[in-house]
């Protein structure tokens, strides 16, 4: 968590047709700094395993058997 706290506050006015020309540019930045924070988190490795439902393949359970002959897969 961050506290800023602001000593001296300026205020400037502009004239409308200022004020059209900078729209743009200040949702432009305004974008891309959303853009950037929300980088952090969609590229994040654990979004990445949620967002792909990401499983480790389980391997089997029981035990081998040392005098049983291996199966192959033909035989399923």
């Amino acid at each position: 968590m961050s506290y800023y706290c602001i000593n001296d506050i300026r205020v400037r006015r502009v004239v409308r047709e200022e004020y059209e020309q900078l729209k743009p540019i200040q949702v432009y930045r305004e974008e891309y700094i959303q853009f950037q924070s929300l980088a952090a988190v969609h590229f994040n490795p654990a979004n990445i395993l949620k967002r792909t439902n990401f499983r480790w393949v389980e391997e089997k359970k029981r035990a081998a058997d040392a005098n049983a002959p291996p199966e192959s897969e033909e035989a399923s």
